[in-house]
């Protein structure tokens, strides 16, 4: 049986995003063996307008993490976040 990568890794923690999940942010935990993935919510940039937060400076901190427009595609707020 081949090992796993994350066999030396004590804790990991943060979000991840997928192709089959395009819209919605998983939530990754892992301490020692146990691990679970699950829905966290929805990434800003999958969120419509309306319900975005409307003061200026909550805004520009929203906006501040989200990736520029590479070659026609803005992917938003969507990134992996894993920290171990």
């Amino acid at each position: 049986q081949e090992a796993s990568p994350l066999q030396n890794v004590v804790r990991s923690k943060g979000f991840v995003w997928t192709e089959r999940f395009h819209k919605v942010a998983l939530l990754w935990s892992q301490a020692g063996k146990a691990f679970s993935l699950r829905e966290f919510g929805m990434f800003w940039a999958a969120t419509p307008l309306k319900y975005w937060p409307r003061a200026p400076h909550e805004l520009a901190e929203l906006t501040a993490d989200f990736s520029p427009n590479v070659e026609g595609i803005d992917w938003g707020d969507r990134r992996q976040e894993i920290v171990m």
